[in-house]
């Protein structure tokens, strides 16, 4: 298949699929469905269509990080700092049972390294966390009695999917430096890269409104330049481009009332093209065999075992909230997913636990949106985050 064939192929899929979903009431599935077809399409891709989709993904990457930045609007530190304890119980729940998983994928588990482990690490960490793009409509369909519950579990969501991006912009640097003085020289550039990007975000950011309301004809290029500039320095600083557009976008949020702005001058090319040739990418450079082996196996069955201990931690133990059904509210993961399959391709390469943690992923997300109650296709003005 040639790359003017693909681009064809993605441009369908942005005409109709958007539209189909919201009528179907399941808006949250363009993800999965993005990536599925990558999957279904890879075997068929010649070498420079795989590469065009690659390099066109990283842009996509980039602005799906600040996206997901720009959609979460930060609680005070008491509140932010309750949530994330809960958070973190959640996770200590759920990684030793994801890292078990991770470890039995290559079926060499009684022979384990510390590569492996440190591996299995990472994969549990994207594991256990929420997509809070994919998340929130259905936590929007949820009947609550008490708001307090609801806007509870909204923060609790949030502090996850924190949490786990911090989580893993430490971990990429671990899995390629190791541990010693070039890890700890990195991690500094890091926290530098974070706070400069604190500092620098909110001035900068009333600027840039200022100068987008101007030139109406260049805002989505002025944006886009805005974005990339900040992440080109967070690269050299050790912290990723996307990464660093993550908390670009957090900072916005914060600090400013311009991110609701920004997202909206942003959507016809992140969420209209760049985003979805992302999945699609990430999708295609994943073997389809391994969907009928022994891998999309293991990741079908771990799939399901997950969502299980989930319901039970979550109604026996009341981990999360009163509600029954608030395990399959937080289990959507994909764009947390791709965000460590991508750290891995990069740190490891294609090794079988990358594939199954892409795969476990996907099936998560598409079991938990198809389990809980459809939404209302015909939705009130409220819209979902974009990211």
């Amino acid at each position: 298949m040639t790359q003017v064939e693909v681009a064809i192929i993605v441009i369908l899929l942005l005409m109709s699929l958007p539209g189909l979903l919201r009528r179907m009431g399941h808006l949250s599935l363009m993800y999965p469905i993005y990536l599925a077809v990558g999957l279904l399409v890879g075997p068929i891709l010649d070498d420079g269509s795989l590469h065009l989709l690659k390099e066109t993904g990283e842009f996509g990457l980039i602005l799906l990080l600040f996206s997901i930045g720009l959609e979460i609007d930060l609680p005070t530190r008491a509140m932010f700092a309750k949530a994330a304890q809960v958070a973190g119980r959640w996770s200590i729940w759920q990684i030793p049972l994801v890292v078990a998983l991770a470890l039995t994928v290559d079926g060499n588990w009684m022979n384990v390294s510390m590569t492996s482990v440190e591996v299995s690490l990472v994969a549990a960490i994207a594991m256990v966390s929420c997509s809070l793009a994919l998340a929130y409509p259905a936590w929007q369909r949820l009947k609550a009695d008490d708001p307090e519950i609801k806007s509870n579990l909204l923060l609790f969501m949030v502090a996850l999917e924190v949490q786990t991006i911090v989580i893993l912009s430490v971990s990429g640097v671990l899995l390629t430096y190791g541990i010693g003085m070039r890890l700890l020289l990195n991690l500094l550039g890091v926290i530098l890269a974070i706070t400069l990007v604190g500092l620098l975000a909110n001035n900068m950011t009333r600027g840039l409104q200022s100068v987008i309301d101007r030139a109406v004809h260049l805002r989505v290029h002025i944006i886009v330049l805005f974005v990339l500039l900040f992440s080109a320095v967070g690269g050299r600083l050790g912290l990723s481009a996307a990464k660093t557009a993550f908390f670009l976008g957090l900072f916005i949020s914060r600090s400013t009332h311009e991110g609701m702005s920004l997202r909206s001058h942003l959507e016809p090319i992140a969420q209209g093209l760049l985003i979805p040739v992302f999945f699609v990418s990430l999708g295609a450079h994943l073997p389809l065999s391994s969907v009928f082996s022994y891998i999309g196996l293991h990741a079908l069955l771990s799939a399901i075992f997950i969502l299980a201990f989930r319901k039970m931690i979550s109604c026996r133990w009341n981990v999360i909230g009163e509600y029954r059904q608030a395990y399959l509210i937080v289990t959507p993961n994909l764009t947390m997913v791709a965000i460590a399959v991508t750290i891995l391709q990069k740190c490891v390469g294609p090794l079988p636990v990358t594939v199954w943690v892409a795969l476990t992923g996907l099936f998560l997300t598409i079991f938990s949106i198809l389990l809980f109650p459809q939404a209302d296709p015909h939705p009130s003005a409220a819209a979902p985050p974009s990211g």
